[in-house]
């Protein structure tokens, strides 16, 4: 049988990239909802802040998914389908997958760990949210 090791974003981790976005958005005056998912596909963080939208929950959890699902900053997918409407329709049409900016994958060194999701404010602001932090991780 073949085996591979799967590099994962440790829980620490995740809930110090949790602290530095709901810090981020703080700072622009925002309450939003932040997720952190392991390169498995499941959240290993989590946190809504005060005030922060309840459709934010779900969209920060999406967001995060896509990110490590295809190892892209949701933002730039949707940049990518902007001129293909149908093929942006059928990938909406995929469980989980939202291409809304705010999404980013999580890297250490060149592997793939995780990624994080921000939800809460407006598309751009999230995407400044989740790179900033993606900056400060070194993704």
């Amino acid at each position: 049988m073949n085996a591979i090791e799967l590099l994962t974003i440790g829980a620490s981790d995740a809930e110090t990239y949790v602290a530095l976005a709901c810090g981020k958005a703080e700072e622009l005056g925002l309450s939003v909802s932040v997720a952190v998912y392991g390169n498995e596909g499941r959240m290993k963080a989590f946190r809504r802040m005060d005030g922060a939208p309840l459709l934010s929950i779900d969209s920060s959890q999406r967001k995060a998914y896509t990110a490590v699902a295809t190892g892209a900053p949701t933002a730039t997918l949707f940049e990518a389908f902007t001129d293909a409407p149908a093929m942006l329709g059928q990938v909406g049409e995929l469980e989980g997958i939202v291409v809304l900016g705010g999404g980013v994958p999580l890297y250490a060194g060149d592997k793939l760990v995780g990624a994080l999701g921000v939800a809460g404010g407006s598309a751009e602001q999230d995407a400044e949210i989740a790179a900033a932090v993606a900056a400060t991780a070194g993704a």
